[in-house]
């Protein structure tokens, strides 16, 4: 008997092997062919994205880690182009602007940019109800540690 629910770690593993296979294949870009500029795309409820205690700098000097709360659909490009790190991280090669889902959330929400060289943590869907919905789409995004390296000569 086959489940037609989605928990969301299902949700969230489907997205990641979608994306291990982009990547290995050379497509890097997470994007659909159309844009419907008709739609609303963006931030789900504007009280997910209030700013809270996950919007604090981290020690030593790291950036801060916070959640990005989506409404993709397929008449929608994401704008993200990832790429992987040294450590194996998915990290954000490339932000696109305007009518993509992230290009709007960057627009509502300026202190929560997401930007090039960001870390993906998780991802996830949800809606705000709780309920799994695959339309909507939240990525715990956290910047990068900035390495100070010294020299003795």
């Amino acid at each position: 008997q086959v489940s037609s629910c989605l928990s969301p770690t299902r949700v969230c593993m489907m997205f990641l092997d979608t994306l291990h296979t982009w990547l290995c294949n050379g497509r890097a870009c997470l994007c659909c062919d159309g844009v419907d500029k008709r739609k609303r795309v963006g931030v789900i409820d504007e009280t997910f994205a209030a700013d809270g205690p996950d919007e604090e700098a981290c020690l030593g000097g790291a950036k801060r880690e916070f959640d990005v709360f989506l409404i993709h659909d397929s008449n929608t490009k994401l704008g993200l182009s990832i790429d992987r790190n040294s450590d194996g991280m998915l990290r954000v090669a490339d932000v696109l602007g305007g009518d993509t889902s992230i290009g709007l959330w960057n627009m509502e929400h300026p202190k929560k940019a997401v930007q090039k060289n960001d870390l993906i943590v998780s991802v996830d869907a949800r809606n705000k109800e709780g309920q799994t919905d695959c339309g909507h789409m939240l990525l715990k995004i956290r910047k990068p540690i900035l390495n100070t390296v010294i020299l003795s000569v």
